[in-house]
């Protein structure tokens, strides 16, 4: 399964949750649907939906403000015109749940803030500039960030959610220089590509951002895993032989692929991810059947959308 993860465990960061947002929703954007040829849409269209997709973003900065006045963060999609496989969002909702929650690294205040961090890296105007410029070292500024978290933490959410392409070994170095550690970084990573999938699906749905939820008190576990190890990537990973009893269910398997290892220097927030990825993309124990047709569209659509998003996004795997 070609997903995110593969980010960490080839020297390559540049998937991070891109690809398997884009893998599970080709629908973000109406022109990858043109792209593809799956059916026409008009040029004139294209423009409503930029002013749309505008006035989405506006909203979806509001919404993801620290400190604003919420409701209960309940995942609905009541208002959708289109019918939401119920184990979609009950996912969704299992996600947000633990969102507040204090995780292993990150108490639930911190975590809400790399949520909330992560949708307002979409409007920054320095991400942008680094983004056209032939390096991104080449830009000179900073970061708007909110406020709740560090530079450096700034930087990171900000990288992998604008310009996850040219990411590298030395900018990964010079954050754990700051103080990030590895653990740390590796939770801010799922916490970026769960909000970043579900925020899409939200979109590909017409909908604003569903609210963040509100953070529990309490101490992170600060759990580390005996086993984890810097060895095939650039953040530690546990290898099926190195699984402590005190990891839980790590691995389905001792036969996994590097992609299902990623997060596994942080158990909690790998079974996390994956609770969310298995409704949005497949069970794993249909991922390598590839004459299963257990969605709305048969495997070849599935693939077929998945390529040619990546190609358009640079999902380079």
């Amino acid at each position: 399964m070609r997903v995110f993860l593969k980010l960490i465990l080839t020297l390559n960061i540049r998937h991070l949750g891109y690809r398997v947002v884009e893998l599970c929703f080709a629908l973000r954007r109406r022109e990858i649907w043109q792209a593809v040829g799956c059916f026409p849409v008009p040029a004139t269209s294209l423009g409503i939906i930029e002013d749309m997709k505008g006035k989405l973003l506006e909203n979806n900065r509001l919404h993801g403000l620290i400190g604003s006045k919420r409701i209960m963060a309940t995942i609905s999609y009541i208002e959708c015109a289109i019918e939401v496989r119920a184990d979609l969002i009950e996912s969704q909702q299992r996600c947000w749940d633990r969102l507040g929650r204090p995780g292993t690294w990150l108490d639930g205040r911190r975590k809400i803030a790399v949520a909330a961090e992560t949708r307002n890296a979409r409007g920054c105007r320095f991400c942008q500039q680094q983004k056209d410029a032939l390096s991104p070292n080449a830009a000179k500024g900073a970061h708007g960030g909110l406020g709740e978290l560090s530079a450096n933490e700034v930087d990171v959410i900000h990288r992998i959610v604008s310009d996850p392409g040219r990411l590298s070994k030395a900018w990964y170095s010079r954050n754990r220089e700051a103080g990030l550690s590895g653990e740390q970084f590796v939770e801010i990573v799922s916490i970026v590509a769960m909000v970043v999938m579900v925020d899409t699906f939200t979109f590909a749905m017409g909908l604003p951002d569903h609210l963040l939820p509100e953070p529990v008190a309490g101490e992170p576990t600060r759990y580390r895993s005996p086993g984890a190890k810097v060895q095939a990537a650039w953040v530690p990973i546990v290898e099926p032989k190195d699984v402590s009893d005190s990891d839980g269910d790590l691995y389905p398997s001792p036969e996994v692929r590097y992609i299902q290892r990623a997060l596994s220097s942080v158990p909690e927030a790998k079974r996390q991810y994956w609770d969310l990825v298995t409704t949005h993309y497949l069970p794993r124990e249909a991922v390598y059947r590839l004459d299963s047709n257990i969605r709305a569209i048969n495997r070849m659509q599935m693939e077929l959308i998945a390529a040619k998003t990546s190609a358009l996004y640079q999902c380079l795997y």
